[in-house]
């Protein structure tokens, strides 16, 4: 489980936390915070909520981890470096090469 709060700029804790398929724990300042509630894969909070945070923890057990598991598993097959090139070369990478020719 990985604890990610008052970080800026690249949000690295929380890409980590999706390379290495490991459960987050947010608050919502951050802008992939958004992307943990869409997936569910982790809690988000506004601020560090200790109790919101102690509930989580004490209602995990194997049916919740392996649900958020694929929670996680769903972002890193939609998040991949092939579906970011998709998305900025819809007709291939080869179509813009007449940009740069």
């Amino acid at each position: 489980m990985r604890f990610c709060y008052g970080e800026y700029g690249l949000a690295t804790a929380t890409v980590e936390g999706i390379q290495h398929t490991t459960l987050l724990v947010i608050n919502d300042e951050l802008g992939t915070a958004q992307i943990v509630e869409r997936y569910i894969y982790g809690l988000v909070t506004r601020g560090v909520d200790f109790e919101r945070i102690r509930e989580f923890l004490r209602g995990m057990d194997e049916g919740k981890y392996v649900e958020l598991q694929e929670g996680l598993r769903k972002v890193q097959r939609e998040y991949t470096w092939e579906n970011h090139v998709k998305r900025l070369f819809p007709r291939g990478p080869l179509a813009m090469l007449w940009v740069w020719g």
